[in-house]
């Protein structure tokens, strides 16, 4: 986490949302250990915010306090995955489905171009979740929808945490990229049905990956 806190926000604000997305993203893992002290190092901050920051995520259910251990990163701040992966599914199904409609052809070569250039911005599981944000924001782009685009902005924070927990999964990285070209092929030629259908199995195989991941002990940070 390289954020340095700012100003005129008030500090506990920032604090609060800087850690939310570390913990949304991945970067904070399930069950991990951080500290207070460390916090308020990589933050710049004194301890009162970043206390204040930490007891409303407690209160939120993100984490909790440990005497003896420090701050534990709770294993799922999403109390329904499967809600969220169904919601997911039927939304982005929907981008899918209208981006086979839609698409233009300077807009299936960005996502052609932005495929090839994926593979090698794929390191982890972080960078893994964001490629994949990428992929989606290209889709909605091309299925033309500001409406959609704003059905789905609340669950952005949501689908990046659980793909970045997904990606521990050994072989989901590499899998999740094989099922994007495939996503691709269905837009390119204009198939809708396949598209929708690619997109909520891939949906389905993520959130598979995610409880898998979730079972698996995590060393502290």
């Amino acid at each position: 986490m390289k954020a340095i806190i700012t100003r005129p926000v008030p500090i506990r604000e920032q604090a609060y949302d800087t850690i939310k997305k570390a913990i949304l993203s991945g970067e904070f893992a399930p069950r991990a250990v951080i500290s207070e002290r460390e916090l308020c190092e990589q933050l710049a901050v004194s301890r009162t915010p970043v206390r204040e920051a930490l007891q409303r995520l407690e209160l939120e259910g993100y984490l909790s306090f440990s005497p003896r251990q420090g701050v534990v990163i709770h294993e799922s701040p999403i109390q329904s995955p499967e809600e969220i992966f169904t919601l997911l599914g039927v939304l982005e199904g929907l981008a899918a489905r209208w981006a086979a409609e839609r698409a233009t052809f300077s807009q299936l070569e960005s996502l052609r171009l932005f495929l090839e250039r994926s593979a090698n911005r794929v390191v982890d599981d972080r960078s893994a979740a964001t490629v994949h944000q990428e992929f989606i924001d290209l889709i909605l782009d091309m299925a033309g929808s500001d409406r959609l685009k704003r059905l789905m902005a609340p669950l952005h924070d949501f689908r990046k945490h659980m793909m970045a927990v997904g990606y521990l999964k050994p072989g989901r990285l590499s899998q999740a990229l094989d099922e994007h070209q495939e996503i691709f092929r269905a837009i390119a030629a204009h198939d809708r049905q396949s598209a929708e259908e690619l997109v909520r199995n891939h949906l389905e195989q993520s959130l598979k990956a995610y409880q898998v991941s979730l079972s698996d002990p995590v060393q502290p940070l």
